[in-house]
């Protein structure tokens, strides 16, 4: 098919099968880089992809590689010269191949409107029309194993004039999840009272047709369709001539460490182990919403915050807890009649009502904007309580000498409302560290050159790849911590650095109420109280109902991504300045790619936080065998 676009991107939404290929196998690591790169770019930048395939080969030898949302196989090498049928077949194979078993959509039909990208996208046997300018959520580069979640805005083949916008999702979602259509009616069904039902509908979402996305009438799944059946038996250790050995064997733990030619580290939490298969889901949704992400004005930030927690109200009296919630699931809603606007709640998978079991052995969410006792699967402040001991505060009482307090082992541990209103809380704390005002955007002088990299060792240390970070435990729990954290923010978003320490207080207090008091060990805590957290949290919010400021996402600034840019460049000639977590800039692969050179060492810069996990790097063989690391997340 001609693409009259872009050349670069129909490059990547061409691309059926990618080589690359080295003269020697002492190139083994810029191939693993490259061919990872590729596979993972090839998926994210085009939407009719399900999984992507490649091969490397190093002198004459072979290896062929799969990705998936799973998981990353790679067979076990072979001779082109001495098993030439084995190549022949394979050669053969993806010339005869259908176009569903090279990786493409069958459901999602491209094609061009002049130099724009359009897609045909069936649902439940109906047609949807879009375009690229028409996602308004697409695929991180980042988020290797994760959901992949797209939302199209749309409008149904047959609205010629489209009058009527909506909104597809379509996203690969755990085995052990349901679609968010089933978690949203049963919530729904436990909101009894009916003025709060009739305000709830206006919070959330609304799903007007659901399913299982189908190939040749079967339903799309990551081993059963995709890998037909088969998954990695085992691994193997990657052994680099010229480098330093490193890896282990095992199953179920893939850990690689490494830097791919885009720039980006592909890592794992240290909690996150083993491989997720995934279901594709496709959801139309009726209400048209800008995720919370991609607003550009703090007074529609806060109004979200602001129907969120109303949300959550609601559904908290109800018994019933979110758990994944994050600025994808946030969104802004404008009615096209009346151009008024409200906030949304998205993301019902992981719902359930408090004290059930399901959900409670592993934490689940975005990391993000994980509250902390679900990372730890503790409470904070459940302690037996000692003779002659007072505590006056949440902060009084983690300061204390820990000999006189000891946890209460038999106290089960549940997610609660409180878990929720803290995801909040973090994304209020990841859009402060995030956006700046656009009036900043201009020109920064030299001297506030170095506070950007200080805003980026903030962000780093706040959230990280640990869940169990102590600088990120400090920021939400100590007020000295907090205070000079968000004093070395440059440029900071004073309404919202307010807003959180502010609601700092409230949730710290209300954990403490409700766990130092806690007497039953195996009740969940429940909301029961007359004056409840989020009445006060909504006091503070209408305290800034005049916040009426343009913002923009720090990735987007375009003379920060220029000295980015140049940054890149100086820690690529051996600079000694820290090097950083997150690489906001998309490289091109083929420009930005070094060649990998004879060397005792590997020359990937990794931060201090990867260091220990280069020492755990796997491949995993399976059925045309082996996996590379992942990086799971439950978003979306």
């Amino acid at each position: 098919m001609k693409c009259p676009g872009d050349v670069v991107e129909s490059h990547w939404q061409g691309t059926a099968f990618t080589f690359h290929c080295k003269w020697s196998e002492r190139d083994a690591m810029d191939n693993f880089y490259t061919i990872v790169a590729r596979l993972i770019k090839i998926m994210a930048r085009d939407p009719c992809r399900r999984f992507t395939l490649g091969a490397t080969i190093e002198d004459s030898r072979m290896k062929l590689w799969i990705y998936n949302r799973s998981m990353i196989i790679a067979s076990e090498a072979f001779d082109l010269e001495s098993d030439i049928k084995l190549f022949i077949r394979v050669i053969v194979s993806l010339l005869f191949a259908e176009d569903s078993d090279l990786g493409w959509d069958r459901t999602i039909k491209a094609g061009y409107d002049g130099n724009i990208r359009t897609y045909d996208i069936e649902v439940c046997g109906i047609q949807y029309k879009t375009k690229s300018s028409n996602i308004i959520t697409d695929v991180d580069e980042e988020d290797i194993y994760s959901s992949g979640t797209r939302m199209f805005k749309v409008f149904r083949a047959d609205d010629i004039d489209q009058k009527e916008p909506l909104i597809i999702k379509d996203y690969w979602a755990t085995y052990f999840l349901e679609s968010e259509f089933t978690p949203r009616r049963n919530l729904l069904e436990a909101v009894s009272d009916t003025t709060d039902q009739k305000s709830f509908k206006e919070y959330i979402t609304t799903p007007i047709a659901w399913e299982r996305v189908k190939d040749r009438g079967q339903e799309d799944h990551t081993k059963d369709l995709i890998l037909h059946g088969e998954e990695p038996d085992g691994t193997y250790i990657i052994d680099l001539p010229g480098y330093a050995r490193y890896g282990y064997s095992g199953r179920h733990k893939y850990n690689i460490a490494a830097e791919s030619v885009v720039g980006k580290l592909l890592n794992i939490g240290k909690w996150e182990k083993g491989y997720l298969h995934r279901w594709h889901y496709r959801i139309v949704l009726k209400k048209s919403v800008i995720p919370f992400d991609k607003l550009i004005n703090l007074k529609d930030m806060l109004l979200v915050i602001e129907h969120s927690i109303e949300a959550l109200l609601i559904m908290h009296k109800a018994g019933w807890i979110h758990q994944n919630l994050n600025p994808e699931n946030l969104y802004l809603c404008i009615d096209p009649a009346t151009g008024s606007k409200g906030g949304v709640i998205g993301g019902f998978e992981l719902t359930k009502h408090i004290g059930t079991e399901e959900g409670d052995n592993e934490p689940l969410g975005d990391p993000k904007f994980m509250a902390l006792e679900i990372a730890n699967k503790a409470y904070t402040y459940k302690f037996t309580k000692q003779p002659g001991l007072t505590v006056n505060s949440s902060e009084h009482l983690l300061d204390l000498n820990k000999e006189r307090l000891t946890t209460n082992a038999e106290t089960k541990f549940w997610a609660n409302y409180l878990h929720d209103l803290e995801s909040i809380w973090w994304i209020i704390a990841w859009t402060s560290l995030n956006f700046e005002k656009i009036e900043d955007i201009s020109a920064v002088p030299q001297y506030e050159r170095v506070e950007d990299k200080v805003r980026d060792e903030i962000i780093d240390e706040i959230f990280p790849d640990d869940l169990h970070s102590r600088e990120r435990s400090k920021f939400f729990h100590s007020e000295s911590s907090f205070n000079t954290q968000m004093g070395m923010v440059p440029r900071p978003l004073l309404a919202l650095e307010c807003i959180m320490e502010k609601l700092r207080k409230i949730l710290n207090d209300a954990y403490l109420e409700e766990e130092y008091s806690l007497e039953k060990n195996d009740q969940p805590i429940e909301l029961l109280h007359e004056r409840v957290p989020h009445e006060k949290i909504l006091e503070i919010l209408k305290l800034f109902p005049d916040e009426d400021v343009g913002v923009v996402s720090i990735d987007d600034n375009p003379e920060r991504f220029a000295r980015m840019e140049q940054r890149l460049q100086s820690l690529k000639s051996g600079s000694d300045e820290r090097p950083q977590k997150r690489t906001r800039i998309v490289q091109d692969s083929e420009e930005k790619q070094e060649k990998v050179v004879s060397k005792p060492v590997i020359t990937v810069r990794i931060t201090r936080s990867k260091a220990a996990e280069m020492n755990k790097g796997r491949i995993t063989r399976s059925m045309t065998k082996a996996s590379a690391k992942r990086k799971i997340s439950y978003k979306g």
